[in-house]
């Protein structure tokens, strides 16, 4: 075994990093653009709780499967933005621009840390019901049959027995 640096980062990362402590804005957009970041794929998986995106310019940008809890994003346009999978509890998305042009697919939503979590299902077909199997052990005892919804709804997923959907489009 050889011993070797434990260092995770490259020089360049470092260089990056030292721009972004240098530079004199808190501007989102100016900030991707000096630290040299893809819109499209660096934010993918990233957790960014907390941060103020207000008054971004998020078109393009792909957020899928990131932390985005409690991000302020007024007056940030996010339509053509993507959130797949992305945990948006604490975030007023309705305080941005372009929120129905936004991709939210089985997104997270919570508005309060109290309150249950709801998930964007996509517009389509669907089935819902359960098999001859499932009804023997699980509390929703419907038969399968197909659906479908012309919109995005969000559904409620949380100890209750039933779940509740609503239209978000």
């Amino acid at each position: 075994m050889t011993t070797g640096s434990t260092d995770p980062l490259r020089p360049e990362a470092y260089r990056r990093i030292a721009r972004l402590l240098a530079a004199e804005t808190a501007d989102f957009n100016a900030l991707v653009k000096v630290a040299e970041l893809d819109p499209a794929t660096d934010f993918r998986h990233a957790d960014l709780a907390g941060t103020s995106m207000a008054g971004a310019d998020l078109r393009g940008f792909d957020f899928s499967f990131s932390d985005f809890r409690n991000v302020d994003v007024t007056g940030a346009s996010i339509a053509g933005a993507r959130f797949e999978r992305a945990d948006l509890g604490g975030t007023d998305l309705s305080k941005a621009k372009g929120v129905g042009e936004a991709s939210l697919d089985l997104a997270i939503i919570r508005d309060a840390t109290f309150a249950p979590e709801l998930v964007v299902t996509p517009a389509g077909r669907f089935l819902m019901g359960s098999t001859d199997a499932e009804r023997q052990w699980s509390v929703v005892r419907a038969p399968r049959r197909n659906g479908s919804s012309a919109r995005s709804r969000s559904i409620r997923f949380g100890s209750l027995t039933r779940w509740r959907s609503v239209g978000i489009r």
